[in-house]
């Protein structure tokens, strides 16, 4: 997947709905936690090099506690980091809970990238998001406690990515034109091509004064790492500037 993303910009996926689980190269960290409908205000951190992350003595795992934390984290080097694997918790005091089952459990994902015995959300955490990335947005893998997160990160993302990369070509005192969420319902629709290998290809973009159009494409056999042939052009993703709204076209 990092041949093919260093090809052109592109998000790709490859999900297990029945399971939650997708994986994703494409979508960095800050754009994943800039993206998340369940919002992500404390971490345990597996698999990490932060340097400000505390340590919590009774599970002796480190974590991250609070939303100015969490910005310092999205702003650190984490390409840099290699392996990066996090669980989301709601309070300091879910850590107290835990049992050797489930940090068993998250050492386990941790070194695996897969839950041990299908655990894949820990009730004392109260967690949404299992993560695992290598080399921040070349490999991705999250496990979801609801897909309607799934969705939702990834409507979101979009529009985020190319309103970022429409950011750097305005002078600084043009305003942009923000962009909405693509809707849930018409993602939707593209969730069963994505079981096998989907494409959203942001670098072959048509953007015109009425319109910006991206194809997608599902991945037919498998995802060779030096090529394409294997995907087949699907639908369009299509963004009408007047209208400002999404819409799928096939």
């Amino acid at each position: 997947m990092s041949e093919l993303n260093r090809q052109g910009r592109i998000i790709y996926i490859n999900g297990d709905m029945r399971n939650k689980c997708y994986v994703t190269s494409g979508i960095s960290f800050q754009d994943f936690l800039s993206s998340v409908r369940t919002q992500v205000h404390n971490m345990i951190l597996l698999k990490h090099r932060f340097q400000e992350a505390d340590f919590h003595f009774s599970s002796h795992f480190d974590y991250v506690e609070g939303d100015t934390t969490i910005r310092r984290l999205m702003r650190d080097k984490i390409s840099q980091y290699g392996d990066f694997c996090w669980v989301d918790f709601e309070d300091i005091s879910d850590l107290e809970e835990l049992d050797s089952e489930d940090i068993s459990s998250l050492l386990y994902f941790g070194h695996m990238k897969q839950p041990l015995g299908g655990k894949k959300t820990f009730s004392r955490l109260r967690n949404a998001y299992v993560y695992f990335a290598t080399e921040d947005d070349q490999y991705t893998k999250v496990y979801y406690r609801s897909l309607q997160d799934f969705v939702y990160m990834l409507c979101k993302v979009i529009p985020l990515q190319l309103m970022k990369e429409s950011k750097n070509k305005f002078l600084p005192f043009m305003k942009q034109k923000q962009m909405p969420m693509i809707p849930m319902a018409e993602m939707e629709k593209l969730l069963p091509n994505m079981e096998d290998g989907f494409i959203i290809h942001l670098e072959q973009k048509k953007d015109t004064r009425k319109y910006i159009e991206i194809p997608l494409y599902k991945i037919q056999i498998s995802l060779d790492a030096s090529d394409e042939e294997d995907a087949a052009l699907l639908a369009f993703l299509v963004y009408g500037k007047k209208e400002n709204a999404w819409s799928i076209r096939g």
